[in-house]
Order: C-alpha cells, then structure tokens, then sequence
C-alpha cells in the first residue's frame, strides 16, 4: 500500500465513521429530548390503560349481574327476569349506550348514521 492510498481509506474510514456517529447522536438526542416521543408514548399508554378500565368495568357489570341472579335464588328461589339495578344506566351515559345494550341492531344504526353524515358534508 501507498501513502495515497492509505490516506484515501483513512479519509473514507473518517467520514463514515463521522456520519455514524452523528446519525446515532440525532437518534439518541432525539428520543431522549423530543417532546413528541415522550407524548406519544404517555398517549399510548393512557389508551392501554383507558381500555383496561373498560375491560374491567364489563367484568364487575358481569359480577354484579351474577350476585344478583345468586341472591335472587337464595331469597325467593328463583331467577328474576329483570334486575332495575343491574339495566340502570349510569350517570353521564347516554341514551344510544343504554339501547345498544338492548338492542342487536345498534351497530347497523349507527353505521347508516355515519354514512348519511359523511354522504351529507
């Protein structure tokens, strides 16, 4: 090898070395100190959690509905039909969340709903 040559891989050696160095720099600083990636993880993880609740929530409407049937056949012997406390709507919920309870066809109400919206604007 010459002394050309030895400066030209030496030169090339430098450059990539020195794009390397300052991509894997933008990279880290970028994640480290972005504002952005910070917020989208805090928003994916509060979505996580949000859906989690709801899980949860189903769960407990489940349980509650079942120690209704049990206390039900411990008091009277049988199985009500209805449980006011159980078909109650909660404060804040709508009118639309109590029928799609009820109702089998709600998914195909609200998609005609949307579609006249979106056919309208």
């Amino acid at each position: 090898m010459s002394y050309s040559q030895i400066i030209v891989l030496g030169s090339i050696f430098f450059v990539l070395f020195s794009a390397f160095a300052l991509w894997t720099a933008t990279k880290v600083i970028g994640i480290w100190y972005n504002p952005r990636e910070d917020y989208f993880n805090t928003k994916k993880k509060v979505i996580i959690l949000a859906l989690s609740v709801d899980s949860l929530q189903e769960q407990i409407r489940q349980k509650d509905l079942f120690i209704s049937h049990i206390k039900s056949i411990i008091e009277t012997g049988e199985v009500k039909e209805t449980y006011p406390e159980i078909e109650q709507v909660k404060k804040g919920e709508s009118k639309v969340k109590k029928n799609r309870l009820l109702n089998l066809d709600y998914l195909s109400e609200v998609d005609s709903i949307i579609r006249k919206e979106f056919e309208g604007r």
